[in-house]
């Protein structure tokens, strides 16, 4: 969903790089990882938030629980942040 969203803004022009740069940075950072929308991240999924912030939350949850570690989202959305569904840090 991130990825799709990235996709979308850099489209429109609303951030500086371009798609294939994110896409680059990403797949060269050891520290990031992309993972499928899959059965288990929709059993993590919230009707609290919009569908959009419910599945990137619901990721990061399923990655917490899948690599028994504390995740930490990087998000300035203030809904996401005030749901107290995931850690957030901005």
């Amino acid at each position: 969903m991130v990825l799709a969203e990235a996709k979308h803004i850099a489209g429109k022009k609303r951030i500086s790089l371009d798609f294939g740069e994110i896409l680059k940075r990403i797949t060269e950072d050891p520290r990031c990882l992309v993972l499928p929308m899959d059965i288990f991240v929709l059993a993590h999924m919230s009707t609290d938030l919009d569908i959009h912030d419910s599945i990137i939350v619901a990721t990061a949850l399923h990655c917490q629980e899948f690599f028994a570690e504390e995740v930490v989202l990087l998000t300035t959305d203030e809904m996401i942040r005030t749901s107290g569904q995931i850690k957030t840090l901005w």
